[in-house]
């Protein structure tokens, strides 16, 4: 009776933690900054997004893995990105960072909770901290074209900065807010904190010598081009001799009397070697011993354990070596063929 009642306690127990878990785990509550986006493994993503400030119970999240919670702040938020255009032959000309119209803005933002389902499904990557990422994007292209529409010849870079100023603190929020206004973006704010301008008569300057700099930038691409030809060059001979060596090699391994062959085939066309048993002229010490035991007087005195030097043959020379020699200068190889 009493291991009854105990198994029953344990059930109910369990029982009771098991509701517990999932109440507390199921209740999802979005903090007043923050809206949560839901996405079910099996379902996908739920169009009723969790507004900031809301609790909600989902009971799914009794499956493990199975409910994916995406959260976000939706603001206010603050992007910085740095923007820059080439002038009309900047790009051209590949000239540097000088002679390009340069943007630094810190714009103030909000996102619409109801409309971050679109949002989201636009980014890379599901990660809402692509989003930045994604923002910049977009308005690096809003100001190209912008930028497009205010530049449009030479003449126009004279006033080019202060129509950027005029166009920053005015007409841009408005502008900006209608371009994403289908995302459920809300710019509350733009800074521009750098704008810079190329110098007109130093643009104009470098513009006379379009010829020179054309020329100059043309060798320098055939220098690199050169380089890189010749690099590739040298690339594939160094394989094609690593592979030769690996092939000798093998030979050799197989074949270890190649070596000698090796190195006669590498001397040069004015080089005469003659190959000989290396016991013809120079016997192993078997031999030695053999002789110096049988010459006379081997066994006497204290030379009966000393190994005399064999002689060696003389080597034979031609008659103009012979007048070299005496003149005072040998530099040909010896003729070691014998007698």
């Amino acid at each position: 009776m009493i291991v009854k009642s105990f198994f029953r306690a344990f059930f109910w127990a369990i029982l009771a933690a098991t509701i517990a878990a999932w109440l507390f785990f199921g209740y999802v509550n979005a903090s007043t900054r923050e809206a949560i986006l839901v996405e079910d493994r099996h379902y996908g993503l739920d169009e009723n997004i969790i507004a900031p400030g809301e609790t909600r119970f989902l009971a799914s999240r009794i499956y493990p893995g199975r409910i994916v919670l995406h959260r976000v702040d939706v603001g206010p938020r603050v992007l910085r990105i740095s923007h820059k255009k080439g002038l009309a032959e900047s790009e051209m000309l590949g000239l540097d960072d000088s002679f390009y119209v340069q943007t630094e803005l810190r714009l103030e933002y909000e996102l619409d909770p109801r409309a971050l389902s679109g949002l989201f499904q636009r980014l890379e990557e599901p990660d809402w901290n692509r989003l930045d990422d994604y923002l910049a994007d977009r308005l690096k292209y809003f100001l190209n074209r912008k930028l497009g529409e205010v530049y449009e010849e030479n003449q126009d870079l004279t006033r080019l900065e202060t129509t950027l100023y005029e166009y920053i603190q005015g007409p841009v929020l408005v502008e900006l807010n209608g371009e994403f206004a289908s995302e459920g973006v809300r710019f509350r704010n733009v800074l521009p904190s750098r704008l810079y301008v190329p110098d007109p008569a130093l643009y104009r300057a470098i513009l006379a010598d379009e010829e020179l700099i054309l020329s100059q930038k043309r060798e320098r691409l055939r220098i690199v081009d050169d380089a890189q030809a010749r690099q590739q060059a040298e690339q594939i001979q160094d394989e094609a001799y690593f592979a030769r060596l690996e092939r000798i090699g093998q030979l050799i391994r197989r074949y270890p009397q190649l070596k000698d062959y090796l190195a006669i085939d590498r001397l040069g066309d004015n080089v005469e070697v003659m190959v000989v048993p290396s016991d013809r002229w120079f016997p192993t010490d078997a031999a030695a011993r053999r002789l110096s035991q049988n010459r006379p007087g081997a066994n006497s005195g204290g030379a009966r354990n000393r190994t005399e030097p064999l002689p060696i043959a003389p080597a034979r020379q031609t008659g103009a070596e012979r007048g070299a020699a005496q003149q005072g200068g040998n530099n040909r190889f010896r003729d070691l063929t014998p007698p």
